[in-house]
C-alpha cells in the first residue's frame, strides 16, 4: 500500500530539492505523503507510521533467515500476484521460494507463469520444461498431463516432440531392458543400465531405483561404490590472519586426508565441503566413513547443507574430560525474532554415546532412506538415535574442526544412494 506514496515521495524531491531549498522538507513531506494522504485509521500519527514500518522490515530479516518451509508461503504470494496480473512480483517471489527449497514442482510452475505473463516467453518453456520433469518423476500423471497441454498452448511442440516424448519412450524401453536382463541370466546388468539412463537425463526414479535395488540383491552385486570425498591438491590449502598479523595454515591437503586448524585466536579454518559433484546434495540412503585425529575438543560431520549455505543437522565427536570420546548427534535450526531483528542458531541434542579413548578414530555412518540406520565407532556397532528425518540428512556435507582444534581427516569417503558412474565425461575434443 505503500509503493505509490514512496513513488510519490521520490518524484517530489527529484522535481523540487534540488532547485527550492525551501521545499527540501522530507519530514514533513513523508508524513504527508505516508500518513496524511494514505489515511489509515490504524496509521494516525508518524509515531504509528515508524512502529508498522520497523515491524515490517524486521519481519524481512526474519524471512531470510528462515527455512525450507516458508517456501509454501512464498508460493501462496507468487499465486495471488499471478491472479492479480502483477507478474514481475509474482516471478520474484517464486524465486524466492526456489531460493528457500529448491527442485520444488509447484515453484516451477509459477515461475513458468510470472515469465508467460511478462512475456518472457523462452524463460516461461525453460521453467514449465523444469516443472514437467519434477511432476514426471513423481508419477504424478495428471499433473504430467497439464505440463504438456501447457506447452502446446505456449510454443513448446518442437520440445514435446523432439524431447519429452521420446524421453518418456526411452524410460519405458530402459524399464523393458533391465526386467529383460533377469531372463537372459545377467542381472547385474539392469543396474548399469539404470545408472547410465538416469545420469543422462539428470532425473532419478523411484521406480528404476527400486528395479535397481532388486536386481542388485539378486545378482549379489552392489554397484554403490565408496568414493573419496576430500581429493584435492595442495592448491585448495588455505591460510589465514592471527590476531597478531602471523600467517598460519588453517587447511592443509595431503595425500591421505585434510588437516583442519581452527586456532583461538582471530584466524578461522572454517567448513570444508567436498568437490566431488555427485557428492554435493546427498539424499538419503548414504553412508560417510571416515579416519579421524583430534588435537583439542571436537571434530564435526555436518549434513543437510541447502543453498543457503546452513547445515540442518550435525554430528560432533569429542575428547570429554573424563577421558572417553563421545559422539553426539544434533539437529540445527535458528531462532529469529523479527521484531529485534535478530536470529540465533540453536542446536538440539538427540542422542550421543561415550566410547573408550584412542589416537584414531574410525567412524561411520550409515543413513537408511528414513534417515534412521546405524553408525559405528573403532568397529563398535550401535543404532543410530531416533530424530533426524531424512529432508534433515538431504544436501551437502561439510567437515571442521571446533575452536582451538585440530583435526585430520583420513581416508573421508562417502558411499551415496546412486550407483557410482564409471564413465568420465567428454573432453572438448571428444
Amino acid at each position: 500500500m505503500y509503493r505509490d506514496p514512496y513513488l510519490k515521495y521520490i518524484e517530489y524531491f527529484s522535481k523540487k530539492g534540488n532547485v527550492d531549498n525551501d521545499q527540501f522538507m522530507p519530514l514533513e513531506m513523508a508524513k504527508k505523503f505516508f500518513v496524511e494522504e494514505v489515511g489509515d485509521p490504524d496509521v494516525p500519527n508518524w509515531d504509528a507510521f515508524e512502529k508498522r514500518w520497523r515491524k515490517f522490515t524486521n519481519s524481512l530479516y526474519g524471512e531470510m533467515l528462515s527455512g525450507p518451509e516458508f517456501a509454501d508461503v512464498l508460493q501462496a504470494r507468487s499465486r495471488g500476484y499471478v491472479l492479480a496480473g502483477d507478474y514481475e512480483r509474482a516471478r520474484v517471489t517464486a524465486e524466492q521460494a526456489d531460493d528457500k527449497r529448491p527442485f520444488d514442482a509447484e515453484t516451477y510452475r509459477l515461475l513458468a507463469e510470472a515469465n508467460l505473463g511478462e512475456g518472457l516467453d523462452g524463460d516461461a518453456l525453460y521453467w514449465m520444461f523444469r516443472h514437467w520433469e519434477t511432476v514426471w518423476e513423481a508419477g504424478d500423471a495428471e499433473a504430467t498431463a497439464d505440463a504438456e497441454e501447457w506447452l502446446k498452448e505456449n510454443g513448446g511442440k518442437s520440445l514435446l516432440g523432439s524431447y519429452l516424448e521420446p524421453t518418456k519412450l526411452a524410460r519405458n524401453q530402459i524399464e523393458t531392458a533391465m526386467q529383460a536382463t533377469l531372463e537372459d541370466g545377467h542381472p547385474i546388468c539392469g543396474p548399469l543400465f539404470a545408472t547410465h539412463a538416469m545420469r543422462a537425463w539428470q532425473i532419478e526414479f523411484d521406480s528404476i531405483k527400486a528395479q535397481s535395488l532388486e536386481l542388485s540383491e539378486l545378482a549379489e552385486q552392489d554397484l554403490r561404490a565408496w568414493q573419496s570425498a576430500f581429493s584435492k591438491t595442495e592448491a585448495s590449502n588455505r591460510k589465514d590472519t592471527l590476531d597478531n598479523g602471523d600467517l598460519i595454515d588453517v587447511v592443509k591437503y595431503e595425500k591421505d586426508g585434510v588437516l583442519m586448524y581452527n586456532p583461538d585466536k582471530g584466524a578461522t579454518c572454517g567448513q570444508e565441503r567436498t568437490n566431488a559433484a555427485n557428492l554435493m546434495n546427498l539424499t538419503p540412503p548414504f553412508s560417510l566413513r571416515s579416519e579421524i585425529k583430534i588435537d583439542g575438543n571436537a571434530a564435526v560431520f555436518f549434513f543437510g547443507i541447502g543453498r543457503s549455505g546452513k547445515a540442518q543437522s550435525r554430528i560432533v565427536v569429542s575428547n570429554a574430560r573424563n577421558g572417553d570420546q563421545v559422539v553426539e548427534f544434533k539437529k540445527m535450526y535458528y531462532v529469529v525474532d523479527s521484531q529485534l531483528g535478530t536470529a540465533s542458531l540453536r542446536d538440539t541434542i538427540i542422542g550421543g554415546e561415550a566410547f573408550e579413548k584412542s589416537d584414531t578414530i574410525a567412524v561411520q555412518f550409515d543413513f537408511n532412506a528414513e534417515g534412521q540406520g546405524s553408525y559405528s565407532v573403532n568397529g563398535v556397532k550401535k543404532d543410530l538415535p531416533e530424530g533426524f528425518s531424512a529432508g534433515e540428512l538431504t544436501g551437502g556435507f561439510a567437515i571442521t574442526a571446533s575452536e582451538d582444534t585440530a583435526v585430520l581427516f583420513k581416508h573421508t569417503a562417502v558411499r551415496p544412494s546412486a550407483a557410482f558412474w564409471p564413465v568420465s565425461p567428454a573432453t572438448d575434443d571428444e
